[in-house]
């Protein structure tokens, strides 16, 4: 492994052999990858990582800043990659640890690790692997191990193409996921199956009414598209598990309730980006173009954003602009009259199928032919959808 880069990307993604034997038994989610230096190079292996991490440097600059931290702790850079063999993330519903390892140097590693931390939590090697939690009760669950991998999580063990996996276990509901690599693209799929009555509704209300109407606004580089049958339902089945609360929400909860059940959101990104690896832009001028299904007045949203101003019936922040009508919120960035150019109309024309709850969608093909001379298909998507009562997803980056 060349960079610290991949233990950030790893962390995003996915996560259980050595370290399985340490699984908590209270856990509620795992994710766990059994070998981060050929997810590393897997994920070199598609066109946006090979640009990123190798074209554009961020590797060696990586490497680099990361060569400088360990040098005043006297720990070698060869030794630190070396150690990162195996991850284990886990949850239990309060803490979180994560595992890595096994470590060489583990003493003076250690060492670093409390130091850099400084009291925000912990780090002990535990049978050769470096653990870090917040919580001692997690830690000492860790010890014990005790817990159990569902049967779906062996079986994708047992395939040597597995890059990763993830599953959780609550009284609500159960999931699990896979990550491996295929045809140039890691692809990444799983599935969450509520285990009650009310939680399987949820599950099935949660199925698109009617296919996308808005069609026609997906332009750009990029695009979020929502499309639920029931958003009060969902909400309401939140509240009643209390994992929406009134604490957690950072949009007022009438708010939340007076929310439609669509969404679309479109970016153009690739022009700006181009411009200011080129030197032509200091400042990234992106553009933005979208809506959201809820009922509002420029009364109320001038009330939630205070250093905001009204003009020509427009709320404008800087050079965003938010303007209720008709049901929605259309959001314009950098004006009201922005217009979007860019290619993800085919994309969505070629792959929505009506089903989709989520379907979100960047291609990078442009920043990696203007930028780096590459003549190849480069993007993200990820796409939602409910198969029967359980909630599907897949997340595919090339």
């Amino acid at each position: 492994m060349k960079s610290f880069l991949s233990v950030l990307l790893v962390l995003s993604t996915v996560a259980l052999a050595g370290l399985l034997d340490h699984l908590p038994a209270n856990y509620e989610s795992a994710l766990y990858v059994g070998d981060l230096q050929e997810l590393y190079s897997k994920l070199k292996s598609t066109n946006l990582g090979n640009a990123l991490l190798d074209m554009m440097g961020l590797e060696s600059m990586a490497d680099n800043f990361i060569a400088s931290q360990l040098q005043a702790y006297e720990i070698d850079l060869n030794d630190f990659y070396a150690s990162l063999k195996e991850l284990l993330f886990v949850t239990d519903g309060n803490n979180a640890l994560v595992a890595v390892g096994p470590v060489k140097n583990p003493q003076k590693l250690v060492s670093a690790v409390n130091e850099i931390l400084a009291g925000q939590g912990k780090a002990e090697i535990v049978d050769g692997y470096l653990v870090l939690s917040k919580g001692e009760e997690l830690t000492n669950a860790f010890k014990n191990g005790g817990g159990t991998v569902p049967n779906e999580i062996s079986q994708f063990l047992k395939d040597p193409s597995t890059l990763g996996v993830s599953f959780s276990k609550t009284k609500l509901a159960v999931g699990y996921g896979r990550a491996w690599f295929e045809n140039g693209t890691i692809i990444s799929q799983g599935r969450n199956k509520a285990l009650d009555e009310e939680g399987k509704a949820v599950m099935v209300s949660l199925k698109p009414k009617s296919p996308f109407k808005e069609k026609d606004l997906i332009k750009g580089d990029a695009f979020v598209m929502v499309n639920t049958g029931n958003m009060k339902e969902i909400i309401k089945y939140l509240k009643s598990t209390g994992i929406l609360t009134t604490e957690n929400a950072e949009i007022d909860e009438k708010k939340l309730e007076e929310l439609g059940n669509t969404a679309l959101i479109c970016v153009e990104f690739s022009q700006a980006f181009v411009q200011v690896f080129q030197g032509e832009s200091e400042e990234f001028n992106g553009k933005l173009l979208g809506y959201i299904d809820m009922s509002t007045t420029m009364e109320e949203l001038k009330e939630q954003n205070k250093d905001c101003q009204v003009q020509n019936g427009y709320l404008v922040c800087e050079k965003f602009y938010m303007k209720p009508e008709k049901s929605r919120l259309w959001l314009y960035y950098p004006d009201p009259n922005v217009s979007l150019s860019g290619g993800v109309e085919k994309f969505f024309e070629e792959s929505y199928t009506g089903d989709e709850v989520v379907l979100a969608y960047a291609d990078f093909s442009k920043v990696l032919q203007d930028v780096f001379g590459l003549s190849q298909s480069s993007y993200i998507v990820l796409k939602v959808w409910v198969e029967g009562n359980e909630l599907m997803g897949r997340l595919e980056i090339k």
